[in-house]
């Protein structure tokens, strides 16, 4: 009896809790180790503080885990580890109470003796137990003025939660039922310390402006159908890019988009729901979602009276102003680029920045063909084309609007190194005078509006300017019994720079609509083909043929055919042909008629 005594009162110890500034906490767990079969460990605040072995150890170790965690939980931070020994056998205590017992068998396994293993494992247990500390949800809180924020706080045992001093100009944090509220002031930054107990952690707060500002709600126009999410989702993004009030250099981040629904695709409006994220290296992120409607508006379709190129240089090695014109577009007007990153490891972003020089808010469609970015500079161009000639034929586009004497500007594309990108947009004033036209390269680390020195153009192999009337119009009368030429796609038009006087070789940028008329002389059915041939190298082509489209692609002296027709006896047999030259690729090309072998 008095050997036990003695034991008892020389193994008390109490423990005083040390705070632990920004230490994570951990709940009372098992842990199964990987390298060790038949074992499991008690975990205490991130700590192994003792391990099983043989029968049932994982069972066991979830009850001693359910003891500790009933002692802590009642424990207010005070606890008092002891050892109880007794022959062959030791037993572990906290508060008095049992936790496990420690006997010979355990030792065994352990190669040890039990006082030993129980000795150790009292004292792992009096360190995980020191280890007291205070967790919170978030250390660090990104605030914009008025904005209130609450952080859980997470302690090993109850406790009141204490606020330290901080800077309440900046913030005022309050402990609220285990959380602290925190209300930004004032732009600055703060930290808040945060007491439980002998814990502490340390909360961080900055405050400054929001990023953005996101609008609930906008309205889209779009023009001719419902029927092309490209083409609404292309006017969406304008739309919010508008609508988004945003701190300089800040960047807005739109979806993911909802999937289009092609049963309200002949409606005539739909609503859609988007994710916007708007982000800037000095402001607080700011996330919502907008309320879009998008509403069918009919409008006339004309041809542009003037086509912009920038396609030189073709190559871009340094950020600046590809391409600037002021432009009178009370009559439409239409934009050719084509560029190529011509660096091996700098991204670009091409922008496109419409500038409404009235002093009244400028209304105008946009209907676009855009590609990229690609390696393969045929494929872009073509893409462009395709695209742009099926928005145009069917009247897809959107309507934009820009505020008295200010400018939009919007990414069109990313330009990874290497890598090509391609555009055709057409804008046409509903509202307003004087529209200017701006092309320009810059770096992501730039903002908008900073790139206003010219590139330097390379060489003149490939167009740049402004050209007067980019639509070739070209009727046919044939006999489908003898090959004819119908035009020599890309030389056709002859135009020349306004300015300059330089031809635009290859009319890239120039619609073409053909009208063939093909009138049988027989007294029976005859069949013809109508054809394509490369004169000039590698070219693709799209061909919309009384609205159905058409796409090639061929080497010099390549022929394709493009369509048959087929003429009854004595009567006469017309299609429409639209199509463009497409940028990248090589022309002419050379549109023949001739009868079908």
């Amino acid at each position: 009896m008095r050997r036990a005594l003695t034991a008892l009162l020389t193994c008390l110890c109490t423990i005083a809790l040390p705070a632990a500034p920004g230490a994570g906490g951990s709940p009372v767990r098992v842990a199964i180790p990987r390298v060790e079969a038949r074992a499991a460990e008690v975990v205490v605040q991130g700590m192994a503080v003792l391990r099983l072995r043989g029968p049932r150890a994982e069972e066991r170790a979830t009850e001693v885990a359910r003891r500790l965690t009933e002692i802590v939980t009642l424990s207010r931070g005070a606890f008092v580890v002891t050892l109880a020994h007794r022959r062959n056998a030791s037993d572990l205590l906290l508060n008095r109470r049992h936790v496990t017992t420690v006997d010979a068998a355990e030792a065994r396994l352990n190669r040890t003796r039990p006082r030993a293993l129980a000795s150790a494992w009292a004292a792992r247990l009096r360190e995980a137990l020191s280890r007291q500390a205070v967790t919170l949800t978030r250390d660090l809180l990104l605030l914009i003025p008025g904005q209130t924020e609450t952080v859980a706080v997470t302690a090993f045992y109850a406790a009141p939660v204490v606020i330290g001093p901080h800077d309440e100009r900046v913030a005022v944090a309050r402990a609220v039922d285990g959380s602290v509220s925190v209300e930004a002031r004032g732009l600055g930054s703060t930290t808040v310390p945060i007491t439980v107990g002998a814990g502490q952690a340390a909360l961080q707060v900055v405050v400054r402006q929001a990023a953005g500002v996101i609008p609930e709600a906008v309205t889209v126009s779009v023009t001719g159908d419902l029927r092309s999410p490209a083409v609404i989702r292309e006017a969406v993004e304008r739309r919010i890019d508008q609508a988004v009030v945003r701190e300089p250099g800040a960047s807005v981040v739109m979806g993911p988009f909802p999937a289009f629904d092609e049963s309200a695709s002949g409606a005539e409006s739909l609503v859609l729901t988007v994710p916007v994220r708007v982000r800037s290296p000095s402001g607080v992120p700011v996330e919502g979602t907008v309320r879009v409607t998008v509403l069918r508006q009919t409008v006339e379709v004309i041809d542009p009276s003037l086509l912009l190129v920038s396609n030189r240089p073709e190559a871009v090695v340094a950020d600046g102003l590809l391409f600037s014109e002021e432009v009178d577009a009370r009559l439409p007007i239409r934009l050719l680029y084509h560029h190529k990153n011509g660096t091996p490891d700098q991204s670009w972003i091409l922008s496109i920045v419409l500038t409404n020089r009235s002093a009244r808010t400028a209304q105008l469609l946009l209907i676009t063909g855009l590609a990229g970015p690609s390696p393969d500079t045929l494929y872009v161009g073509h893409a462009a084309t395709t695209r742009f000639l099926q928005n145009l034929v069917a009247g897809r586009g959107y309507v934009l609007e820009i505020a008295p004497r200010s400018s939009f500007a919007f990414t069109a594309q990313i330009m990874p190194p290497h890598q090509v990108v391609s555009g055709i947009l057409q804008f046409h004033l509903l509202q307003g005078e004087e529209l200017g036209v701006r092309v320009q390269i810059r770096s992501p680390l730039l903002p908008d509006r900073t790139t206003d020195a010219p590139v330097s153009p390379e060489g003149s192999l490939h167009p740049k300017g402004t050209f007067a009337g980019p639509t070739v119009t070209i009727a046919r009368a044939v006999d489908p019994t003898q090959a004819a030429t119908i035009a020599d796609l890309g030389f056709a038009a002859t135009l020349r720079d306004i300015r300059t006087g330089e031809p635009l070789n290859g009319d890239y940028g120039v619609v073409y609509r053909l009208t063939i008329t093909a009138t049988n002389p027989l007294p029976r059915e005859v069949s013809a083909e109508l054809m394509a041939t490369a004169a000039n190298g590698p070219a693709r082509g799209a061909f919309l043929i009384d609205g159905r489209l058409v796409e090639v692609s061929f080497r010099p002296n390549d022929q394709r055919v493009l369509a048959t027709l087929t003429i009854p006896a004595g009567q006469a047999v017309q299609v429409q042909v639209v199509t463009m030259p497409a940028a990248g690729s090589n022309y002419p090309v050379r549109l023949t008629l001739r009868p079908r072998e």
